[in-house]
């Protein structure tokens, strides 16, 4: 792919980012489920493109960084609105007690987005908090919020997210927020954590019987063997009889 049509392609995938947006972000707007999902799969399809396109041109007029928070954060709010889809709302109908709405608006959902790291009104990617911390912290904070490693969504872990992106640095599977040169290893070490932790009581209780034991050990130990004597015993008849006897130990 030449430069001018990755640029061309890039402009179009960038154009198509914006509708989906000013889609979101009209407030008279309504909602339906298909619709919704219809979005999310041409959001994905969007980047894909994108992605190759900004591949294609020079690494110093790449615009990865600031589509990719848009991106991030345009999915998020789509997919904020189809799971509030999903909860059934009922209104007052004069004729049907109750009746249910296929429909619902956006607006009532827009500031439901949470910061796993500060807990203010925005995507943890973009928390100037988060953006802040070492990788290695980053990565601490993401396992212990069990958010997933790849999009640092707070709803799926990345076993479970069906995003196509990749870390702009290296492509592996994480976000590009979190890439550093040991993070493959330091990830695996950050997951295993909680199960060290749970198997410190079971060490404890081992250490403990071992202590028991030892001390039993021990205890045993402090007994000695009392020494047995062999006594040869004349009777009036002038005959012996052998007989042994314990013999007590001095104090």
């Amino acid at each position: 792919m030449d430069a001018e049509t990755a640029t061309v392609l890039r402009g179009r995938a960038k154009a198509a980012l914006t509708r989906t947006i000013n889609f979101i972000d009209k407030n008279d707007q309504t909602f339906d489920k298909n619709d919704i999902r219809n979005k999310l799969e041409k959001l994905e399809l969007t980047y894909t493109k994108f992605d190759k396109a900004d591949a294609a041109l020079p690494i110093e007029s790449s615009e990865m960084e600031e589509f990719e928070t848009k991106y991030y954060e345009t999915k998020a709010k789509l997919q904020n609105i189809l799971e509030n889809l999903s909860v059934r709302t009922y209104v007052y109908n004069e004729n049907v007690t109750y009746e249910k709405q296929p429909y619902i608006n956006k607006s009532k959902f827009n500031n439901s987005l949470k910061c796993s790291c500060c807990k203010m009104n925005h995507l943890v990617f973009k928390c100037s908090k988060f953006k802040e911390m070492s990788v290695k912290e980053r990565i601490q904070l993401v396992n212990k919020q069990k958010l997933c490693m790849n999009c640092l969504s707070d709803r799926h872990t990345e076993s479970h997210c069906n995003s196509t992106f990749t870390c702009h640095y290296c492509k592996k599977k994480h976000h590009s927020l979190l890439h550093d040169n040991n993070f493959k290893n330091f990830a695996m070490s950050a997951n295993k954590s909680h199960r060290a932790e749970g198997q410190n009581q079971t060490g404890n209780d081992t250490n403990q019987s071992k202590e028991v034991a030892a001390s039993v050990n021990s205890i045993q130990t402090c007994f000695s063997l009392l020494p047995t004597l062999i006594v040869n015993i004349k009777n009036i008849f002038g005959g012996e009889l052998s007989s042994s006897s314990y013999g007590g130990q001095r104090k």
